[in-house]
């Protein structure tokens, strides 16, 4: 079995890339773009215990019949995005325009961990957490209005979560900050 269909209904949907041996790997990254400590803008998770345990044994255990599903998860910090945002002050906040969201993600970013006898690429899970500087940070949907889920996905690599932790105050910026 080479590929695990999604049961999206979207006609553009990519199939989930598997090993020959039925072995998909997902792999999770909290990236920190310019973490300090000051004023508490510095994350980290265990992932074992808050992501794995909770949440990916049991979706493993429920497809084991269909796909044996491997996890990882890493933290990675100073990771900027390629794409500067621009302020909106409409929204008091930095926003992404969907056109660039598939070029948010830097090449510089060590997302691949998985080992060298792992075939199948890994499917991607990033929590993007923005620089206190370019902080609220909105991804904005084609129709110009902000994504629901300040989110993004990249057909066939994964997909872009941005998390505005509380550090984040927004309103007090002016211009691109």
């Amino acid at each position: 079995a080479g590929y695990f269909v999604t049961g999206g209904a979207a006609p553009h949907a990519l199939p989930m890339p598997l090993q020959p041996d039925g072995t998909a790997l997902l792999s999770f990254t909290l990236a920190n773009a310019a973490p300090t400590r000051e004023p508490g803008h510095l994350y980290s998770w265990r992932f074992e215990r808050d992501v794995e345990r909770r949440f990916m044994s049991p979706i493993a255990a429920a497809l084991k019949r269909l796909a044996t599903v491997r996890v990882e998860g890493q933290v990675l910090y100073h990771t900027p995005s390629r794409h500067a945002p621009t302020w909106d002050n409409t929204l008091g906040a930095f926003t992404v325009p969907a056109s660039q969201a598939p070029f948010f993600v830097d090449s510089d970013w060590n997302l691949d961990t998985s080992p060298a006898e792992f075939t199948a690429q890994p499917l991607h899970f990033v929590t993007y957490v923005p620089p206190a500087n370019e902080c609220p940070l909105r991804i904005m949907m084609p129709d110009g209005t902000p994504s629901p889920a300040n989110a993004f996905v990249v057909p066939g690599w994964g997909g872009v979560v941005v998390w505005n932790p509380p550090s984040c105050t927004g309103g007090s910026r002016g211009g691109g900050g």
